[in-house]
């Protein structure tokens, strides 16, 4: 753990910060591909739910429109 810390103290300042600039733009990048995929989870539920509910509404129509045949 000394010698990683000798060694930040050791490069530059503009050094140091370009490594924390690439960190934080790894952990962004992480972060938005684990939003990206709840979106698709979302996404998937979104559509189950839709084509459950418009199969629903089929049915119920045609429940009522048989009831209204006779």
């Amino acid at each position: 753990m000394k010698l990683l810390l000798d060694m930040y103290k050791g490069v530059g300042k503009e050094q140091r910060d370009k490594v924390q600039l690439m960190a934080a733009e790894r952990k962004t990048r992480a972060e938005l591909e684990d939003l990206r995929q709840q979106v698709k989870k979302i996404q998937v539920c979104c559509n189950i739910f839709y084509n459950y509910y418009n199969y629903c509404m089929m049915i119920y129509n045609n429940v009522h429109d048989d009831k209204s045949m006779k």
